[in-house]
């Protein structure tokens, strides 16, 4: 399938409903769309509970804008199309989704879970982070977000800078010395 060119927002995750909350997802988008939002929601991805998956997007709202495009061998050419990316995750491990989204110069709107985001991202700048759970932060938070203007090479610079091998390395002697 060819690239579109219309606006979207994109998620990348494998499609398992309870660290990956796609219910909240799914409201997120509905709740952009009554907002304004002019684009349209794709999410890259496959796993257990794709079928499950499906049928919450049938329930959405806004179903015929909803796109899951299945595994992609290289996710990174949806990504640098890409309006803006959600993470709707309960929890994480290391988020490397965001760091690869903001090496694109794409921010990153998130749930502040466990696991590296409130680290990695630096509201305002490279995305945005909120309590997902709380339904006024989520709302104002999403609002936030999509009224924003991220400057995409200040994201490359920023992620750059902190995640380059030399910062790391720096980083690890620190650690160890």
């Amino acid at each position: 399938k060819k690239l579109v060119k219309e606006k979207f927002l994109l998620m990348v995750s494998r499609l398992d409903i309870i660290p990956k909350d796609f219910k909240t997802l799914f409201s997120a988008f509905d709740i952009a769309k009554e907002k304004g939002y002019e684009g349209k929601l794709y999410l890259i991805g496959d796993g257990p509970d794709r079928e499950e998956v499906e049928k919450m997007k049938e329930n959405s709202k806004y179903k015929e804008e909803i796109y899951l495009l299945g595994r992609k061998k290289n996710p990174y050419n949806w990504m640098k199309k890409a309006d803006k990316l959600i993470l709707s995750s309960r929890y994480e491990g290391f988020p490397n989704i965001v760091l690869e989204a903001n090496s694109l110069g794409k921010p990153v709107f998130s749930n502040s879970c466990k696991g590296g985001i409130n680290e990695i991202i630096i509201n305002g700048s490279n995305g945005l982070a909120c309590d997902f759970t709380n339904k006024e932060d989520f709302q104002n938070g999403l609002h936030e977000f999509l009224g924003t203007k991220f400057d995409e090479s200040k994201i490359v610079e920023l992620t750059s800078s902190r995640y380059s091998i030399e910062t790391i390395i720096k980083k690890y002697i620190n650690f160890f010395s």
